[in-house]
């Protein structure tokens, strides 16, 4: 028995550096972190945001709407990792409950569709409704 304890006991403590260990790599990233593993081999030049979409899309609008696109999704991004994800006291047309990470993804997206002169009309999740 005393044998069974020992063994638990270095296993607790196994288990306590594992876990300071994790966090210590997650406050490194500023919150959490995913790896992602590839057989990509690293190059000495990547092409340019402008240069992918040149070869990829031959409208250039499109090519600019993409652009603000990404745009909205870095103001997106940095608005999430400051701000608590919680449930809202409302749910939208299909019967979702709302998160706050909806509402404030929903409100920036808006903002660009309400700014773009690349935007004629637009709808989401949050409000269905076409909006022209």
């Amino acid at each position: 028995a005393a044998l069974l304890a020992g063994a638990a006991g270095l296993s607790a403590a196994v288990r306590r550096r594992r876990a300071a260990r994790r966090a210590e790599e997650d406050a490194a990233y500023g919150a959490s972190h995913t790896s992602f593993y590839t057989d990509a081999v690293a190059k000495d030049k990547y092409d340019t945001l402008d240069e992918v979409l040149g070869k990829s899309l031959k409208d250039v609008k499109l090519q600019g709407m993409v652009k603000e696109l990404l745009d909205a999704c870095v103001k997106i991004t940095e608005a999430l990792r400051v701000n608590l994800v919680t449930v809202n006291d409302s749910s939208n047309s299909f019967g979702d409950t709302q998160l706050t990470v909806d509402v404030i993804a929903d409100d920036l997206l808006w903002d660009l569709a309400k700014t773009s002169k690349l935007v004629c009309e637009a709808s989401s999740e949050e409000e269905p409704e076409i909006v022209k």
